[in-house]
């Protein structure tokens, strides 16, 4: 090598940036792309509302939750989320969301006649509501 060479490499091996060793570059204007976009999934369509709250669940111990917890039990549409879960209560009954907790119930495996088979796979949402603020569940429709 010359030295007209070695002066070259030593100048491109200034201009490359050198990476920190197991650290990824973080671009800050992808942050704020995100939470936008957060922002607009959760409303549900108005027209949608009732296709994401199908039925309420009522039992002995969604009962209890009601009065210890002022938590409510409702059947969903197996593609909503706890966006779609807490807009729709909140625009349906007029009350205020704290937190939504969502499950997926498998269906029961069941005999019929002679052949085996399953039932449908559900999905659920306990939804808490704030203090004060109550959902008449089994007022008729």
């Amino acid at each position: 090598m010359t030295a007209a060479e070695t002066t070259v490499v030593q100048a491109t091996a200034k201009k490359a940036p050198k990476k920190a060793a197991g650290k990824k570059a973080v671009s800050k204007k992808a942050a704020p792309k995100k939470a936008a976009a957060k922002k607009t999934a959760g409303a549900p369509i108005p027209g949608r509302l009732y296709q994401v709250i199908r039925a309420p669940r009522i039992s002995e111990k969604t009962a209890r939750l009601q009065e210890v917890s002022n938590q409510y039990v409702f059947e969903i549409a197996t593609t909503a989320t706890k966006a779609d879960v807490k807009a729709a209560v909140e625009q349906l009954f007029d009350v205020s969301v704290l937190n939504v907790n969502v499950l997926n119930v498998k269906g029961k495996k069941k005999a019929f006649k002679s052949r085996s088979g399953q039932r449908q796979d559900t999905r659920k949402a306990y939804v808490k509501l704030a203090d004060g603020q109550s959902i008449d569940v089994m007022a008729k429709a």
